[in-house]
């Protein structure tokens, strides 16, 4: 990082702590005020810098869900796929926990459940901090905690809001219906009988999309007497090849054939016997999801594959105050997730892929040569473009499973001014993942090989099946299975992690000082081929098994320290220093986990009773990093690896401002800036989104995480004294203002390659870095109490990016604009466009260029909703 950041970090934070004309005596908010602030500091749990939010946030917020609203924070912004990203690291570095459990998804590393804003009581978010920590959490710590029904009383809630004040695809206010509802209900209160000492807690949700893309686009048509001749294709209808007339038109609106709809059933329980307490909470979600069509499949959207997935979550914890120096908790979980991608006429009949009698019977006629069975070859256009015939079966049959327990505790003891703790965790999982290569060969070699012993021998020998934890048949496993000296199939992959630390927090010469040493064990339970180059097979075609060996394990002690030093008029000066074993992703890829040190300092304050501020200068340096990549004209993500031994680093400061309510307004304002240093990525290992390619360092590609600028400004003003009689009480506006300058977008280090892509086919000047340009949003919402008797009606609006702003998020590397990839303006682009002709022209724009590119950040959206209160 550049010297003159580094002087800026070190003194501005003495400089605002000294001309700062604060008289307040705490950091507590007055109690009228309902903006979310930051937590005090210091606190008996943590010196670091921490963000939380609280049920009442979510009331007025122009937004929905749990990552929305935590993207309004500092330091942290959702990448294009909706995984958070955190002072430039991705998601996985982030760790979640929910009821202080650790809720991480093995894959992408982010959330594994669906969680219900409703269900919510608070969210603390920080970016250092001492050592209690569970493990990871490298680039910050996430951690939720559901609601507990009330002690006194019964109460509940019903939401409703949706979109669907126009059609699909009729453009009104200046946006489109996404066919969005949302329907949330809760329950909670005093078990009778128990003398309040036990109350329970219920929430449901539905959430549903008819085009969950919610994306900009253009419409376009080439129809009729603009129809496109196809080159000559085999099809049902003709035997011999011949040109066919497609007339394929796209709305601007709504990308067809998707949908979404998820149910999340969320509960707690809380017994307080005084100085015990036990919580029990969990939540459970099932979700049906399918992808929207795009070009390829236009006219087969009847084929376009679902995604089922399933999930569980159940924590049970003790709290116990021995006495008033002694107090210890313990907790254990469980979590399990699934999912499956199949055809939406076939489902989980796996060897119905590719059977002529069962395609037939749904309608569907297949092509058959010999005794295999192939799909109808795809339309092509200009041999450029693929467009798949009616009725082509393009989903394969895929299933993965993960189950994680885990097991954590901590006691804490205070000895005169020391406050002493240890603790420590254990996590295990168990993961599982199947899925055929290429599902067509397996009818018929079932039809023509009776032996099932035989059958699975040839299918996993002949390379036709991928993954673990289950045999060929779809049957689960629970360990290695051998044959004949050859390795058959690899059992489930049993991560396990933990780790413990002592802590001891005390003043120091008028400081508040936390410091201690935790010590992290990672095992991947990885097995890998020795020496893949000389790779050993038996004679029915399987690996030797004694070539594979077992790795994964890193260890790591970390020391942390935080220091909170109160200056004139309690400003407070904070410094942190700290170490992190990050662990990598497991099902995707396994890398060593990042190592990552953070230094911070920084100053809180107040300006008496108006507001409070913190200002924190960081820098961090991360060894084996991971990095959230995606390709200009993509909605993918890809995880990206540096290589083993790479560093990245990210130095800057944030500041956050938050004003306490007066004459009815408040406001919170965030500012980040970020100086990134980051590596090339090697070929990255697994996509998160649905395009299908795998990008290497040969593709351009955009880093998510290196912005340098993000803001967010967010104002809220309620009308009316609370006075009967005023027309205006009860009316709440709220605005947030987002800004960020743009990512940078990596051209190859290779020219002159062709992908088979157009928009790779010629990539321009080698080894460069582009920059986006600035991302400016505007929502906004406005909402109106109405009390009725012991109830409460709120009726609301609010709108995603109001005034309708094409934000562009990337640019293609040719041209540095978002809207043009440059093809047509190559020699190759040229030559096509005049032995094509003008609708080849016309056709690549609508596909590739303008809006259709893929480039551009979220559309106008507007909700309407209502909230009943009990």
């Amino acid at each position: 990082m550049n010297l003159h950041i580094l002087l800026v970090l070190l003194f501005i934070p003495p400089v605002l702590a000294l001309a700062s004309p604060q008289t307040a005596e705490t950091h507590d908010e007055p109690a009228q005020d309902t903006t979310i602030i930051p937590a005090p500091r210091p606190s008996p749990d943590s010196l670091g810098f921490s963000r939380g939010i609280d049920q009442s946030f979510f009331t007025h917020f122009p937004g929905r869900g749990i990552e929305a609203a935590l993207a309004a924070g500092p330091g942290i912004a959702v990448s294009r796929t909706g995984l958070l990203l955190m002072r430039g690291e991705y998601e996985s570095a982030i760790t979640l926990t929910i009821e202080g459990a650790v809720v991480n998804d093995r894959i992408t590393g982010g959330i594994a459940l669906p969680i219900t804003a409703e269900a919510i009581e608070h969210v603390d978010v920080s970016a250092d901090g001492p050592v209690s920590r569970p493990g990871g959490a490298g680039s910050g710590l996430v951690e939720l905690r559901y609601r507990t029904g009330g002690r006194e009383r019964w109460g509940g809630s019903l939401l409703v809001e949706t979109d669907r004040y126009t059609g699909m695809d009729n453009r009104s206010l200046g946006g489109y219906s996404y066919g969005y509802s949302d329907w949330t209900g809760t329950i909670g209160g005093p078990v009778p009988g128990t003398g309040n000492a036990l109350s329970v807690f219920v929430a449901l949700q539905n959430t549903f999309y008819r085009d969950p893309t919610v994306s900009l686009r253009s419409g376009y048509s080439f129809t009729g007497a603009n129809a496109i001749v196809t080159e000559p294709v085999v099809t049902p209808a003709h035997a011999s090849a011949r040109p066919d007339t497609l007339n394929i038109a796209f709305p601007e609106g709504n990308a067809p054939g998707g949908q979404y709809n998820n149910w999340n059933l969320t509960g707690s329980s809380l017994l307080d016997l005084g100085t015990m307490q036990i919580r029990i909470a969990g939540s459970y979600g099932t979700s049906r999801a399918q992808e929207a069509a795009d070009l390829i499949n236009v006219f087969n959207q009847s084929r376009l594959p679902i995604e089922i997935a399933g999930s569980g979550f159940l924590r049970a914890g003790l709290r116990h105050t021995v006495s008033r120096s002694i107090r210890y908790d313990v907790g254990v979980s469980f979590r399990r997730s699934t999912s499956v991608s199949e055809d939406p006429r076939l489902l989980d009949n796996l060897f119905s892929y590719g059977d002529p009698s069962a395609n037939a019977a749904l309608g569907y006629t297949m092509s058959v040569v010999g005794n295999q069975s192939i799909r109808w070859p795809a339309y092509s256009l200009w041999e450029m473009f693929s467009v798949n015939q009616p009725g082509t079966q393009v989903a394969m049959f895929q299933k993965r499973a993960e189950s994680a327990y885990g097991t954590h505790g901590s006691v804490t003891i205070d000895v005169g001014a020391h406050e002493l703790s240890a603790g420590g965790e254990y996590s295990g999982s168990s993961l599982r993942t199947f899925g055929p290569v290429d599902a067509f060969p397996w009818w018929s070699m079932r039809n023509s090989i009776p032996d099932p012993a035989t059958l699975e021998r040839l299918l996993v020998g002949g390379q036709l099946f991928a993954g673990y934890g289950y045999n060929v048949f779809g049957g689960e496993i629970n360990d290695n299975a051998l044959r004949n000296g050859g390795m058959l199939y690899l059992g489930p992959r049993r991560p396990v992690s933990w780790g413990g630390y002592v802590q001891d927090a005390f003043p120091l010469l008028g400081m508040a000082v936390s410091a201690g040493l935790r010590y992290d064990r990672i095992d991947g339970d990885v097995t890998e081929v020795a020496d893949p180059a000389n790779l050993q097979f038996t004679p029915e075609g399987l690996p030797y098994a004694s070539q594979f060996v077992r790795t994964g394990v890193n260890t790591q002690f970390s020391p942390r320290i935080s220091v909170a030093i109160p200056s004139a008029d309690m400003v407070i000066i904070h410094a942190d220093f700290g170490r992190y074993l990050q662990q990598a992703l497991i099902d995707a890829d396994w890398r060593d986990p990042a190592r990552v040190t953070q230094y911070e300092l920084g100053c809180s304050g107040r300006f008496k009773e108006i507001g409070e501020f913190d200002i924190t200068g960081f820098y961090r340096e991360v060894t084996n990093p991971v990095g959230l990549v995606y390709s200009p004209g993509y909605t993918s993500a890809f995880i990206g690896y540096g290589r083993e031994g790479d560093q990245s680093s990210v130095g800057g400061f944030e500041f956050v401002c938050n004003i306490f309510r007066t004459s009815g307004f408040s406001a919170r304002l965030n500012y980040t800036f970020s100086d990134y240093a980051l590596p090339s990525l090697e070929p990255l290992a697994y996509s998160i989104g649905t395009g299908g390619i795998i990008a290497t360092p040969r593709f351009s590609y955009v880093y998510e995480q290196d912005a340098a600028h993000r803001g967010h400004v967010l104002m809220d003003y309620m009308f009316g004294d609370g006075g009967a009689g005023s027309i205006l009480d009860g009316l709440d506006l709220n605005v947030l203002a987002s800004f960020q300058s743009g990512n940078s977008v990596r051209t190859p280090a290779v020219a002159g390659l062709s992908y088979g892509d157009p928009r790779f086919r010629t990539p321009g000047e080698p080894g460069t870095t582009l920059r986006g340009p600035w991302i400016f949003q505007l929502d906004g919402r406005v909402d109106r109490t109405i009390p009725i008797g012991t109830f409460s009606l709120d009726l609301y609006v609010y709108a995603i990016n109001l005034l309708g702003r094409e934000n562009a998020v990337s640019v293609f590397p040719r041209t540095g604009d978002p809207g043009n990839d440059g093809w047509l303006q190559t020699d190759a682009g040229r030559m096509a466009a005049a032995g094509n002709g003008p609708q080849f022209v016309a056709f690549y724009d609508a596909v590739v260029n303008g809006k259709n590119s893929g480039n551009w950040g979220p559309p106008r959206q507007i909700r309407f909703g209502a909230r009943l209160d009990l």
